[in-house]
């Protein structure tokens, strides 16, 4: 129970580091950067993932939209969250315990996969000195603990579109 316990934690400060990154970030005033909205698309995600309605919403981390670039379903439902990082986030991220996953050969310069209670839903990379993470909502509607709206292979499929448009 103990280890339980210890991963939720650590799972926690993952996501607080996300979440301070994202509204570093996203002092715009609720506004999605032009630039980043470039990199990827409410389009993109729908063709990668299979979804339907898909479309990029504001930033507004008190809704979990907490990111540079944030995806939701037609009912709301956020989806995907996407933060742009700079190499020391991504290396803070990286040399937290429980958040590292494993490194990912072909994805940019480098990256890793991000993990959240247990939960392979994150993959961080890099370019350069510019990098991003890009976090898969868990869907929690057939009970928990649920699993990610986007696998690994789809989060491969975003960053390398975002790659190909930085």
């Amino acid at each position: 129970m103990m280890k339980g316990s210890i991963c939720v934690a650590r799972s926690a400060v993952a996501i607080a580091v996300l979440f301070a990154t994202a509204c570093a970030w996203t002092q715009s005033g609720g506004k999605v950067n032009p630039a980043y909205a470039k990199l990827l698309t409410a389009v993109d995600v729908s063709k990668v993932t299979g979804l339907a309605g898909v479309s990029l919403i504001p930033p507004n981390p008190s809704k979990g939209a907490g990111g540079d670039l944030n995806f939701a379903l037609a009912n709301g439902k956020p989806i995907l969250m996407v933060t742009f990082l700079d190499t020391n986030a991504y290396n803070q991220s990286k040399a937290m315990k429980g958040v590292y996953g494993g490194d990912v050969k072909g994805v940019g310069d480098e990256a890793f996969i991000g993990k959240v209670m247990r939960t392979d839903s994150i993959l961080y990379f890099l370019k350069g000195a510019r990098g991003a993470a890009l976090s898969s909502f868990i869907d929690t509607d057939k009970g928990w603990p649920g699993s990610p709206y986007l696998n690994q292979q789809q989060l491969r499929q975003l960053a390398a579109l975002i790659l190909s448009r930085m």
